[in-house]
């Protein structure tokens, strides 16, 4: 017991001493990055489908509905280039093949988001599909 006390005591200790140099925000989010599930920004950026597309699922009181849902949203997004997982690529191409799928961010399309505003691809998806006076999201 006294060996175990001994090897664990510098780990507690460096850890004190860690919470004592960060301020208390640098602690708030369970990941570095910054993209907390508690943020509300964090919610803009999560991949729904349309009600229009519901037709390939089963019915929402079905026991295989998430499930089913999830293997929809994952066939979608490799079919299309993105990571299932994480839900972004750095290209906006795989975005965009997943709206023409009927899938769609909460905060409104991806080439109206204040990250993808100044790319070439969205300037042009913005001339042909956006609003004259829309402002960038997120």
């Amino acid at each position: 017991m006294k060996k175990f006390f001994i090897l664990l005591s510098p780990l507690f200790l460096s850890g004190c001493l860690l919470a004592t140099i960060f301020p208390n925000d640098y602690y708030k989010c369970a990941s570095l990055s910054g993209w907390c599930k508690e943020k509300p920004e964090r919610q803009n950026y999560v991949w729904n489908l349309r009600s229009s597309e519901n037709h390939r699922l089963p019915a929402a009181t079905d026991n295989n509905f998430i499930s089913a849902y999830l293997t929809v949203r994952k066939e979608d997004m490799r079919s299309c280039g993105m990571d299932p997982v994480s839900g972004y690529s750095n290209d906006i191409e795989p975005s965009l093949c997943l709206e023409k799928k009927g899938w769609y961010l909460k905060g409104g399309p991806v080439c109206e988001s204040r990250t993808r505003w100044d790319n070439p691809k969205c300037v042009s998806w913005r001339s042909k599909y956006s609003k004259p006076d829309v402002k960038p999201w997120g």
